[in-house]
């Protein structure tokens, strides 16, 4: 079927050159919403660990 409809596309939209040329445009969406379950971000200065030690290993 592929085959097919590469044939008509090619006979019907070639250039005299026998080039086809064509355009694609991509659409792309993302979507995000908070849920109540989520982690929470820590405080500021609530860390236990430095990350300057854990840099380190």
């Amino acid at each position: 079927m592929l085959a097919a409809a590469a044939s008509a596309y090619a006979e019907r939209d070639a250039d005299p050159d026998g080039r086809i040329r064509a355009t694609l445009d991509i659409i792309w969406l993302s979507g995000w919403a908070p849920h109540e379950n989520q982690q929470k971000p820590l405080k500021p200065g609530s860390a236990t660990t430095r990350l300057g030690d854990v840099l380190k290993g």
